[in-house]
């Protein structure tokens, strides 16, 4: 078993399965279809062409298990240990903060927010939906609690 490291030429999705084209560093070859490892089932990473990666090799066959690289913008979350982010760019990142015994979940998107759900969608166990909020229109329009003023 070894590691090395270099850089995706290219990179190819089959069945799910991102296989990318490595340059290694000072080796004067390419390695083809080499599989992304993943860190458990449900996180899925297809790493970008130029991206400088980690490879492990058992035997012949090469597995890219990192990426060996900062943000392009220089900004990496600031985490303490048993804490989590992914961080795409420097607007967005989804980050697992600890607080206490609990973990606190900030999303910040430089795009759309989408969110899609075959049930509710709940917040402060208020389904979305049903959620309203009081409001106060002066003493001419009333008071009363609605979603938009009627």
């Amino acid at each position: 078993m070894m590691l090395e490291h270099g850089f995706v030429t290219s990179v190819t999705v089959t069945e799910g399965i991102p296989n990318c084209a490595v340059q290694p560093v000072r080796v004067n070859t390419e390695y083809t279809d080499v599989p992304v490892l993943h860190d458990f089932r449900g996180l899925f990473f297809v790493p970008e062409i130029g991206s400088k990666v980690t490879m492990l090799k058992l035997g012949e066959q090469r597995f890219i298990v990192g990426v060996l690289e900062r943000n392009p913008d220089g900004e990496n979350p600031d985490l303490a240990p048993g804490e989590f982010a992914i961080q795409l760019d420097g607007s967005t990142k989804i980050e697992f903060t600890k607080n206490g015994s609990n973990y606190d979940v900030a999303i910040n998107a430089s795009g759309d927010v989408t969110i899609n759900a075959d049930g509710n969608v709940l917040i402060d166990g208020i389904d979305f939906d049903q959620h309203t909020h009081g409001y106060s229109w002066g003493d001419t329009a009333g008071s009363g609690t609605t979603d938009s003023p009627s």
